[in-house]
């Protein structure tokens, strides 16, 4: 039995086993009918493909039978072309920060010097400094002085009429007063004197040389008065005796706000003020 073939797939049309029966057939004559018949059937779809119009209703019939037969269909669509869509983000850069500067009414320029003999600031008292205390003879009161403010810048007080006071010693940022061999008094640098270097100290509560009046007033509450002489002064009661001081302004200025210019306590000399 011979199978047709079609014109456009001329040997893969026979199913299997035709194809086996005619690879296997043994009869000389028989193979070369097929041969001569499948030549034959080539070249008349050869001339058939030559003689037609190419429309799409012929095209596409085309196409489906090689499809049927296997064959690749090249198509446009065959080439693919694969693009990368990059999208680039723009940060807007930060804007700057804007800080607001506030300006306060500041206390006259000054420089804190440091103790040599102790890492922090020397507590003030009212009645002395560290172990020296008003009354000791003046050896053991500069001795002791010493441990807080470290060496005087003389070898031993200077003379002095001041009236309650007869010698003085100086040290960093600080002035020892003595009154017939004993320690009597001290006082600090101050901000309305014309070497404005003050001593990295405070009072028991806090108080600095530079604070303003009216911080004073709220550590020491009712402690702390004011008077107007010498152009303002200032007077804290505390446990240990009065502290008192000169102030920058005078003590009902608003603008400037008076600061605390200097810290003494004890006998500094003329009584230029009184509470």
């Amino acid at each position: 039995m011979h199978w047709p073939l079609s014109p456009l797939c001329p040997i893969r049309t026979a199913p299997a086993h035709a194809r086996s029966l005619d690879s296997h057939h043994t009869h000389p004559r028989f193979r070369a009918t097929l041969v001569l018949q499948r030549v034959t059937l080539m070249k008349g779809a050869k001339r058939v493909m030559r003689r037609t119009t190419y429309n799409p209703a012929i095209l596409l019939a085309s196409a489906l039978s090689l499809a049927a037969c296997g064959a690749a269909i090249p198509t446009a669509a065959s080439t693919s072309t694969t693009t990368t869509s990059t999208t680039t983000t723009t940060t807007a850069p930060p804007k700057p920060t804007t800080t607001k500067v506030v300006s306060t009414p500041a206390s006259p320029a000054f420089s804190i010097v440091q103790s040599p003999a102790i890492s922090g600031p020397a507590v003030l008292n009212g009645n002395g400094i560290g172990n020296a205390i008003f009354g000791q003879p003046q050896a053991t009161a500069i001795a002791n002085l010493e441990k807080v403010l470290g060496p005087p810048n003389t070898a031993a007080p200077r003379p002095t009429t001041n009236c309650t006071v007869d010698a003085y010693l100086k040290f960093l940022g600080l002035t020892a007063d003595f009154d017939h061999g004993r320690f009597v008094g001290y006082s600090t640098g101050s901000l309305l004197g014309m070497n404005r270097q003050i001593l990295n100290s405070q009072t028991a509560k806090g108080l600095r040389i530079g604070d303003t009046l009216a911080y004073a007033k709220q550590i020491y509450g009712s402690e702390l008065r004011t008077s107007l002489a010498q152009g303002g002064s200032w007077f804290a009661s505390t446990p240990s005796g009065t502290l008192a001081g000169l102030t920058t302004e005078e003590v009902n200025s608003t603008s400037p706000a008076p600061r605390i210019a200097d810290i003494s306590a004890g006998s500094v000399g003329c009584p230029a003020v009184s509470p």
